[in-house]
This record gives C-alpha cells, sequence and structure tokens, in this order.
C-alpha cells in the first residue's frame, strides 16, 4: 500500500495515464495484431461517419484542455493525444497509429494534451480546443457487467479503416436484451424480406453513433461554467465529465431513443424498402 505524506489522495488516474502513454511498442503492437480480428461489421464506415458527428459537434462543443505551452504556468503529464489533430491522433508509439509527434512547447507544431497533476514533467496552458473522437465495437459483456448496454474506456484505441487511431472506445453490450429486441424488431415487423445481417449492421451502426455522440457532447462539457453565485463559479470538472459516462449513465443514456429509432427508419427505407412495402 502506498501512503501519501499528510493523508492526501494519490494521483492514481494521472499515474495510469502516464503509464500508458509510455506504453512499450513491442507490447502495443501485439495488442493491436490481436484485436484487429475482432473489429466490428461497420468498420469500413466507421471512421468516416464519426468524422461526420465530430465536425458537427465541435464548432459547438470545445472542451475544456491543458495544452502544452512553454510559458505555461500548469504542470501535467502528456496523455498521448494531440490537440486539433483530426481524429485525435496518437503520438505516443503504443498507438500504433499514424499520428504526428506532438510539439515540447510553444507555438511551433501541435499541441500535446497533459493531464493536469503536481509535479507533471510538462508545463502547460488552459485552452478551448477541438479533440479526437472515441470508437465504438459491439461485444458481449462479462456477467459482472451484462446488466449495463455499454462503457466507455478512454484509454483504449482502435485503428480505423482510415488508419486514424480512435481516441477512447465506447463498448456495446451485444447480447443486453435491449439491443436484441430491437435488431428481431426491425428484422420481423419492419423488413421481413430483408437481410436479417445487413439490419443488424444498421442499427448497431446508429446506436453506435449515438453512443459516441454522448461521449463527444459530455467531454465537450468540461471545463463548463453552469452557475456563478459570489463570484464563486460553479464548473464541470473532469470528474463530473468521468460519471456522465459510467455504465449507468451511458446504458441510461441509450433507453427511449425515439430519434435512433427514426434514423433507423429513414436509413434503412433507402436500403430495404419502406415499412409498408416491407409489411
Amino acid at each position: 500500500m502506498l501512503m501519501a505524506k499528510g493523508g492526501v489522495d494519490l494521483p492514481w488516474d494521472q499515474w495510469g495515464d502516464a503509464f500508458f502513454a509510455a506504453f512499450p511498442e513491442e507490447l502495443a503492437r501485439v495488442r493491436d495484431e490481436a484485436r484487429s480480428d475482432n473489429r466490428g461489421q461497420s468498420d469500413a464506415s466507421m471512421a468516416k461517419n464519426l468524422s461526420r458527428i465530430l465536425d458537427r459537434l465541435n464548432p459547438r462543443y470545445k472542451a475544456s484542455r491543458i495544452l502544452s505551452s512553454a510559458a505555461g504556468l500548469v504542470m501535467g503529464f502528456p496523455s498521448g493525444a494531440t490537440a486539433g489533430v483530426p481524429g485525435g491522433q496518437r503520438t505516443t508509439s503504443n498507438s500504433g497509429g499514424k499520428g504526428a509527434t506532438g510539439a515540447s512547447g510553444g507555438s511551433a507544431g501541435p499541441q500535446r494534451v497533459l493531464v493536469p497533476a503536481i509535479g507533471g514533467s510538462a508545463a502547460g496552458r488552459s485552452a478551448r480546443a477541438k479533440g479526437g473522437f472515441p470508437a465504438y465495437q459491439w461485444r458481449k459483456f462479462e456477467p459482472d457487467e451484462a446488466k449495463f448496454l455499454a462503457r466507455y474506456d478512454q484509454n483504449d484505441t482502435m485503428t480505423l479503416s482510415d488508419g486514424l487511431v480512435s481516441h477512447g472506445v465506447v463498448f456495446l453490450n451485444e447480447a443486453h436484451p435491449v439491443f436484441i429486441q430491437e435488431c428481431n424488431y426491425w428484422i420481423d415487423s419492419v423488413w421481413p424480406k430483408a437481410d436479417p445481417k445487413q439490419i443488424q449492421e444498421l442499427v448497431r451502426r446508429v446506436y453506435g453513433e449515438e453512443a459516441v455522440a454522448h461521449v463527444v457532447h459530455a467531454q465537450r462539457l468540461n471545463g463548463t461554467v453552469v452557475a456563478n453565485t459570489g463570484g464563486k463559479p460553479t464548473v464541470i470538472s473532469e470528474e463530473d465529465v468521468q460519471q456522465f459516462l459510467d455504465p449507468v449513465a451511458l446504458s441510461s443514456a441509450l433507453l427511449g431513443l425515439v430519434n435512433v429509432e427514426q434514423r433507423i427508419l429513414t436509413q434503412g427505407g433507402g436500403s430495404f424498402g419502406s415499412r409498408a412495402n416491407a409489411q
């Protein structure tokens, strides 16, 4: 057990991010090779669709981040991400991606995103900046997580079809009754004559994009002032964002989505015919 002097909390999250950023290249390559055989059917269109979502949200919601700066007064550890790089390409060797190398600070070259921490290895400053987007992947959850529809891992990555590396991964539970019933509804009741695999792919793609949009929007709220009483502002912190994105909150956000079903019907109509024609 590690004990901090004075009983203060130890920076476990910052240490974890620093370890992830310095993950050995050889181990990362083996990890990425193992993952390459487990991509979802929607991987071919994932990068294009998620880039479209990010382009729509970025002008409206920009995250509050600590960016590397030689003259910065805030210390932190490099998170492995680069600000303003489309797709949030990782700059560290563990990602297996093709991101550009981040600058050491100042205004020359891309700026690294820092994780604030006392005793950090790099100086930075607070700024509103665009960030990367997470990917999504469908898988069967383990029994201890089977109740959840989705969970988000900010330190996981996926190499997308266009070579970009995602900034985090949203995992969706393919075995959850909500998703199974949703797929069965569209297959059995709406387009019974169409290919069931194509319908399932459409349903999963729309729900995957919706989950990504929730994550991106929540991350953009980091640093947002929500109240200002007596000159003391109340700000949405990184911890608050993590609560917005925990499995319970993210699962709740994917329930009762009328707009998702409308998107499925609209997009599927062009491929499988209208609801009336299908029935």
